[in-house]
């Protein structure tokens, strides 16, 4: 069964990994809420197959924003 919330990111035909769509979303919408490289940081991990990391890191991060 396919989950349409994930993409295979090919690479000369190769899967290199997959691209977490829903985390994409939600660091899109928290973009003004980052730093340049914050974002470039989290984009990264979330392409580079750790969405899950991405996601606490940004949950750690819109935190901190709300209580500065």
């Amino acid at each position: 069964m396919y989950d349409l919330s994930e993409e295979r990111l090919l690479l000369r035909g190769k899967v290199i990994a997959m691209i977490d769509n829903k985390a994409l979303g939600r660091l899109l919408a928290a973009k003004q809420m980052l730093t340049r490289q914050q974002y470039k940081t989290l984009k990264g991990q979330i392409l580079a197959g750790n969405a899950d990391g991405a996601m606490r890191g940004l949950a750690k991060l819109t935190s901190r924003e709300v209580k500065a």
